[in-house]
């Protein structure tokens, strides 16, 4: 399988999930109407703060998680599938206040470095073999 791409959307990107020990949380395989491999979306994570009354509405709605949610460290995350085949990763933040302190400064650190990659024109996709941890 080829490296996956990140995107990073706003404030967060997977450099910055903290307490994961090191490991990249899989999602399950997309859908047929996701695009598995070239430029596309299969997979994409929302961060949320009440994760279990976001699959309740989702479940009003129709939409089932894949399995109950986990938890890996201080993330407690769900997977989701939308009707295209997309796989939709809703995440939530477990962090103890010393540390929930740090998230805005790492974001800031992700912040710049991405202003950095846009100013000098490199690519804003990472294959994430850049950030696992041996």
């Amino acid at each position: 399988m080829p490296p996956t791409p990140w995107l990073r959307f706003g404030s967060t990107s997977p450099a910055s999930a903290p307490n994961t020990g090191g490991r990249f949380l899989e999602p399950p395989e997309a859908g047929k109407g996701a695009l598995r491999s070239g430029f596309g979306v299969a997979h994409f994570g929302l961060q949320t703060t009440d994760l279990d009354g976001d699959l309740a509405r989702l479940g009003e709605a129709g939409v089932y998680a894949h399995a109950e949610p986990r938890r890996t460290g201080s993330i407690r995350y769900a997977y989701v599938t939308a009707p295209d085949g997309v796989v939709i990763e809703l995440v939530e933040l477990h962090l103890p206040a010393h540390l929930a302190r740090f998230v805005p400064l790492l974001n800031g650190v992700n912040r710049a470095i991405y202003l950095t990659r846009r100013t000098l024109q490199t690519s804003v996709l990472v294959p994430r073999r850049h950030y696992t941890h041996a």
